[in-house]
């Protein structure tokens, strides 16, 4: 489930997965300089694959640098959603108070005055569930955007930490067997680190899809407030609340008279 909670949890997660990235270049030359002690010919043999894993974590971590710039903005959207939904919630309060049978003036009076005020109550009926209706569209749009940057992370996540591990674990297979077993780690070392890297860069590459995905959420969530149903226009051409209607409140051709007057 998509909230708060979890994204910051996703988003520990994920900052600790890059700190550590910034150790396993380290990491893998200490293991690899071991084999040097133990098989010399091996150690100058073996240094070209030991140099494309280097290559294929340098490479990693621009790109990942290109996904933390973005990174905060599922957490936005999620805030702004309940922010949106909100509104909705207090505006659908508003309408049901107005539904509200003890507020219901309906039979109680007549002529044009009760006319004047049911049309006005029209108005602000229809002008509140336009917008409530709004509001649940905007909330689920941000939510949508946001999924999409959370499922990024979460899938960079898991090709971080298979990165790592096979790091960790060739620097510690070196370490126990004093570089012995070198040769034999390396080459699984290298396989599984070149197609975790391959996927990131593709899971970031493909994020210019979920770029167009916020970029066509942008231009719907624009063109839902622009001139909600509902809603009346202002002299300057912009959308406003629909004010009560102020006529036809004495029209004589309901039969009152004031006191002096005929």
């Amino acid at each position: 489930m998509l909230t708060e909670e979890s994204l910051t949890s996703i988003r520990t997660e994920f900052d600790n997965k890059v700190k550590k990235l910034d150790e396993l270049p380290d990491l893998l030359n200490e293991g690899y300089d071991r084999l040097k002690w133990v098989n010399y010919v091996a150690y100058h043999s073996l240094s070209g694959m030991r140099d494309e894993i280097q290559a294929a974590l340098k490479k990693l971590v621009e790109k990942i640098k290109d996904a933390v710039e973005g990174m905060f903005a599922p957490w936005l959207f999620v805030d702004y959603a309940s922010k949106w939904q909100q509104v909705g919630n207090a505006v659908s309060k508003a309408y049901g108070i107005q539904n509200n049978e003890k507020y219901n003036l309906e039979g109680d009076w007549d002529g044009s005055a009760y006319k004047s005020y049911n049309t006005s109550k029209g108005y602000q009926a229809t002008a509140m569930t336009t917008v409530a209706d709004l509001c649940n569209k905007v909330h689920d749009q941000l939510l949508a955007i946001a999924e999409e940057g959370r499922s990024l992370y979460k899938a960079l996540i898991d090709k971080l930490a298979t990165v790592i591990t096979n790091i960790v674990t060739f620097a510690s297979e070196s370490a126990a067997s004093a570089g012995t077993m070198v040769p034999f780690t390396l080459p699984t070392c290298n396989a599984a680190v070149a197609g975790a890297v391959e996927l990131a860069v593709e899971y970031i590459t493909n994020f210019a899809e979920v770029q167009t995905k916020v970029w066509i959420a942008s231009n719907e969530l624009q063109n839902m407030i622009v001139s909600p149903q509902g809603l009346a226009i202002s002299a300057g051409g912009s959308s406003v609340w629909p004010t009560p209607n102020s006529t036809e409140y004495d029209n004589k051709e309901d039969g009152w008279e004031l006191d002096g007057q005929d």
